[in-house]
């Protein structure tokens, strides 16, 4: 899927987007994990997106469910 952010979150289909900072320890740690979840759960029904929170302006306008701290 192309289209950068707004490819990703625009439309009507359902997607999983995941926060994180690339120097984040934790970060880098629950990844591997987050992606196994998302392979058990979702399989290819719902696309999984990483997103860096620093490198993309745009997410200050989104709302966030949860984040790690």
């Amino acid at each position: 899927m192309g289209g950068g952010y707004q490819g990703c979150v625009g439309g009507a289909d359902y997607r999983w987007l995941a926060g994180w900072i690339r120097w984040c320890q934790p970060c880098k740690v629950l990844a591997p994990k987050l992606e196994r979840l998302h392979k058990e759960v979702c399989g290819d029904v719902i696309p999984l997106y990483k997103l860096d929170v620093d490198a993309v302006p745009e997410v200050a306008v989104v709302r966030i469910d949860a984040s790690k701290t």
